[in-house]
């Protein structure tokens, strides 16, 4: 299903307008959403995070997006509208430096250190997913 399965239709241009700007400057999107309550559907609010990503030829033509509600959800299907928007411009030139060969980016405390990555044997790059249980 498209990204705009989840937005409510009088919002969906507007969304299109944003995420063509997130692959344009590149920029990374907050949007705060909201659905509105009915017979079997409580108010539920919502937020999602969508960031750009670089494709193995370098053009900006990939995202990774996250979304979190809060609240019950009651009866689906659920459409959100867009409350607010928040665009954070990624400067290419300011970015993060270059990372050491053989090494990934942990991070530990509030310090960014390299962390000696075990295995590197594989030609493209990894994700390493590092999780913190707040429960």
């Amino acid at each position: 299903m498209p990204l705009s399965a989840l937005i409510v239709p009088a919002d969906r241009d507007r969304l299109a307008d944003l995420l063509v700007d997130l692959f344009d400057r590149p920029a990374g999107l907050t949007l705060t959403l909201a659905a509105e309550g009915g017979i079997g559907r409580p108010p539920l609010a919502g937020r999602m995070m969508i960031l750009p990503l670089r494709s193995d030829l370098g053009d900006v033509s990939r995202a990774l997006g996250c979304l979190v509600t809060d609240g019950d959800p009651g009866r689906t299907p659920r459409r959100f509208g867009i409350e607010s928007v928040r665009i954070d411009p990624i400067d290419a030139a300011a970015g993060a430096p270059a990372p050491v060969p053989g090494s990934v980016t942990g991070v530990t405390g509030d310090r960014m250190r390299p962390v000696r990555a075990a295995r590197l044997r594989a030609e493209r790059p990894y994700l390493r997913l590092v999780s913190s249980d707040e429960g």
